[in-house]
């Protein structure tokens, strides 16, 4: 837990009361963030110029790396191992390899390289000039992957290196890289590693897009295989024009999943050649999850969109359900995969907070209701109950769920938030005058004369006269029209209101009315 002055930690076993194990005061805490694995917290402070000059004379090292460690039943202990001086806080974040054996630290345009066992200096570095972005990939023999954005006539590259060719390299000497790719309209990039660590996602964009289409920049998805012998890297090509909205591995690493293009938007998913092996219909959707086993794929629509969620049986490439959590925020699979969690988080809306678990046939199994939500997450499990489903065996059938609650709708009008605290029916609802001012009369014209309101009712014209059966005539036919047009939204997909449908079923009615006034009209 970080506060303004002071980090502490919890040991949140089931006999231990969240008693705090390690609490220590700091000068302006940043930020927080733990390694892969939660054996190493890094804690980042303000940087103070002067107070390391004041202190011991050398720069301020305001980011401090902590070894959490728990042996058997001791209670954990936290302890410094390294510090470093930052003096920016977006790109301060420690890179971590995900067996925390070694991590990375980026100052301007060079990586520098360490090892857990001798976190206070680097084994080895990297200078790429322009570089403002790295990852280091999973895996026994990890890749580092630099980043260098495009700049007036210079293309943007994403350039991979070996760590073991960067360590054994002569001094002054840069490896050979393992792939370099060159593009251009890239600004900054997100990074997605399969979990094999063979093959990388780069998800470009641009603060502004060049071609006028769009306010809000321009996307572009990269692929880059690093496989020893076999490095293949090209640009994945989405048909649809439009954003790229999600990017998503398989958990295997064997496939990713790609949500593209203006709404309603188009999902693909890919093989290791970055080749389509299949495409979903088109809906509006945003957010790719896949199972942690891999065997479901859903698919929803949040943010701005209704929400609704499908889930598509891989396997089968056939759609297992369809529901809809209105207005969520978060959505996550649990560990077994056999449910969906989502939630609608108070820094997205601050109303109707709470959770809600939903089984992968689409059935409600639990809601709880809360007055402010800040994060929910599942409780990690052990593997044994994580083991995935086989791709043989069934879907297991749906459990007795909940019935779906109808959303509250508020019989009170609307009151601004400001008149909330007033008494119904007394200033929130009071007509603004001033006095002494009159109501302001009606606007006339001089020299005009003002038209008297129609009184005619055209459903009770004299149907004894021509002229009062051709009334009746045009009004008969006006509703015609209009019964046309609500038949043509329906045959279009649209939805249509009771009264509508309640129009549609007098057709029959209205249209011998009008043979009779025809017939009538034409004996006349």
């Amino acid at each position: 837990m970080a506060y303004q002055d002071r980090v502490c930690i919890l040991r949140a076993s089931d006999d231990s009361d969240y008693a705090p194990v390690f609490d220590e005061a700091f000068d302006g805490v940043m930020d927080i963030e733990w390694s892969p694995a939660g054996n190493y917290l890094s804690v980042l402070t303000r940087w103070n110029k002067q107070q390391g000059a004041r202190d011991t004379g050398t720069p301020h090292r305001n980011l401090l790396l902590y070894e959490v460690d728990e042996r058997g039943d001791a209670e954990p202990a936290a302890q410094q191992i390294a510090a470093y001086t930052e003096k920016f806080t977006f790109r301060w974040n420690v890179t971590w390899a995900p067996n925390a054996e070694l991590f990375g630290r980026q100052e301007s345009n060079t990586v520098f390289l360490y090892r857990t066992a001798e976190p206070t200096r680097y084994f080895t570095h990297i200078t790429v000039p322009r570089m403002t972005a790295y990852t280091l990939s999973p895996g026994a023999r990890p890749s580092l992957v630099a980043f260098v954005p495009e700049k007036g006539s210079e293309a943007a590259c994403l350039v991979a290196y070996d760590v073991a060719a960067i360590a054994t390299a002569d001094a002054g000497k840069k490896p050979l890289p393992l792939a370099q790719k060159r593009f251009f309209r890239a600004d900054s990039v997100e990074f997605s590693w399969n979990a094999r660590g063979s093959s990388l996602l780069a998800l470009t964009k641009t603060e502004v897009d060049a071609t006028g289409k769009t306010y809000y920049g321009e996307t572009s998805l990269y692929y880059m295989s690093l496989v020893p012998g076999k490095t293949f890297d090209c640009r994945v090509d989405l048909p649809k024009q439009g954003p790229v909205h999600d990017v998503k591995w398989h958990p295997e690493g064997r496939e990713f999943a790609v949500t593209y293009g203006t709404m309603p938007s188009r999902t693909s998913i890919f093989d290791v050649r970055a080749n389509v092996a299949h495409t979903f219909p088109e809906a509006s959707r945003n957010t790719i999850a896949y199972s942690p086993g891999g065997r479901l794929l859903a698919l929803g629509g949040f943010g701005n969109l209704s929400g609704e969620i499908d889930i598509w049986d891989r396997t089968t490439l056939k759609k297992v359900s369809t529901f809809t959590a209105s207005n969520a925020s978060l959505c996550e699979w649990s560990p077994t995969g056999r449910h969906l969690l989502t939630a609608i988080l108070y820094r997205r809306l601050k109303v109707d907070n709470g959770v809600t678990i939903w089984h992968h046939s689409g059935r409600l199994l639990q809601q709880l209701a809360t007055k402010e939500l800040y994060d929910v997450a599942w409780r990690p499990a052990q593997p044994a109950e994580t083991a995935a489903w086989p791709e043989t065996r069934a879907l297991s059938p749906p459990p007795a769920g909940l019935a779906a609650q109808p959303a509250k709708k508020s019989s009170a009008p609307y009151r601004p938030p400001g008149m909330r605290h007033l008494p119904i029916g007394g200033p929130a609802a009071a007509v603004r005058t001033v006095p002494g001012q009159r109501a302001p009369a009606a606007r006339t014209i001089p020299g005009m004369t003002p038209k008297p309101p129609s009184t005619e009712d055209v459903s009770t014209a004299d149907l004894s006269t021509p002229d009062g059966v051709a009334k009746r005539i045009k009004a008969v036919t006006r509703k015609i029209k209009k019964i046309a047009g609500v038949e043509e939204k329906q045959r279009a997909g649209e939805s249509i209101n009771p009264q509508q449908q309640s129009m549609l079923a007098t057709r029959p009615a209205v249209e011998k009315e009008l043979a009779d006034l025809q017939a009538r009209l034409a004996a006349m």
